[in-house]
């Protein structure tokens, strides 16, 4: 299942960022590559927790500065509600 999760939020990060979904490599900075601003972070945020049902801390995503901690904090909260 986290396979299938992750290549949603690999989706969504995708549509988020207007990216094509192979250039959304784990490595990749939100920042830096995907010159992200605060309210595509929002966006992006809002949407994981529609789609996955779940409540992200704004404070705590602000710590994810790449697609692989995005994608590993969104698991763990996924793994944790269910």
């Amino acid at each position: 299942m986290a396979n299938e999760n992750e290549a949603k939020i690999i989706e969504i990060i995708a549509e988020i960022f207007e990216v094509e979904e192979d250039q959304v490599t784990k490595e990749k900075s939100f920042v830096d590559d995907f010159h992200a601003k605060s309210i595509k972070i929002i966006e992006m945020c809002a949407t994981l927790e529609d789609e996955f049902d779940i409540e992200i801390d704004m404070e705590d995503a602000r710590k994810n500065s790449t697609v692989g901690d995005a994608i590993n904090y969104t698991l763990g909260l996924i793994a944790a509600s269910e």
